[in-house]
């Protein structure tokens, strides 16, 4: 999942420079892949030139914002990383106000909620959240990361609070990598390769053991020994328990 940093072990004001204006709406999918300079140039022309940015530096990526704009760039990794995420907030949501530069992907509204999105595109192929978190759902294949307020999977009216956009998955991402049945699971190590079922994961394994996380580091022999990992199935999810218990017969 994608979800806005916390944490961050630097943060410092940036004063937006006086750059040309970009036409009209905004598409924020176009500084995916951009360096730093590109990014914070992108948002200087957005804002104009004498809006706030906010730059945040973590380990391993940094965020560049502009709160006035409703918009955020995380780049990866900190010190020479190119834009790997997008994030669109929702109005007062970390502070920020809402995302208006552009229409949001897919035609939606900040008035949606939960069960619009599914309506319009379907099962996610990842759920993240619930509990003490709120819930958010995934859809690879589109580059999108759909974050709501609450934390409750029964709640239908769970309104949105930002949205994350980044490079879409192939088509067949989405699919069993043994029958190319549409896929649920994920293998439970490297979370690389995707699985419709146990069955599927048993019968693929002696393949994906060479190049699965489970065998150590680059360069080294895989580890020979069984059981292979067990599946990940979205949180919630009533089969999670039972794939779990056939992934280690």
């Amino acid at each position: 999942c994608t979800s806005a940093g916390a944490g961050a072990d630097q943060t410092r004001p940036m004063t937006a420079g006086s750059l040309a204006e970009v036409p009209e709406p905004f598409d924020p999918a176009s500084v995916l892949g951009a360096n730093q300079a590109q990014a914070t140039a992108a948002l200087c022309r957005l804002a104009g030139c004498d809006a706030e940015l906010e730059e945040k530096v973590y380990s391993d990526c940094r965020y560049v914002s502009c709160k006035a704009l409703g918009l955020s760039l995380r780049l990866a990794p900190a010190s020479t990383g190119r834009v790997d995420v997008v994030f669109l907030y929702n109005e007062g949501v970390d502070g920020f106000s809402a995302y208006r530069s552009g229409p949001l992907p897919e035609g939606f509204e900040w008035s949606n909620f939960n069960r619009d999105v599914v309506k319009k595109l379907g099962e996610p192929s990842d759920k993240f959240g619930g509990g003490r978190l709120a819930v958010g759902i995934s859809y690879e294949t589109l580059g999108l990361d759909f974050h709501f307020k609450n934390s409750s999977w029964d709640d239908a009216h769970n309104p949105m609070t930002f949205i994350s956009l980044f490079a879409a998955k192939d088509q067949a991402f989405d699919l069993c990598l043994h029958c190319c049945k549409q896929a649920r699971f994920h293998c439970g190590q490297c979370r690389g390769v995707r699985y419709c079922s146990s069955a599927c994961q048993k019968a693929d394994w002696s393949r994906h053991q060479r190049e699965c996380g489970t065998s150590g580091g680059a360069g080294e022999e895989p580890a020979p020994a069984e059981p292979y990992p067990a599946l990940a199935a979205p949180p919630g999810s009533p089969v999670q328990d039972t794939l779990l218990l056939e992934a280690m017969d």
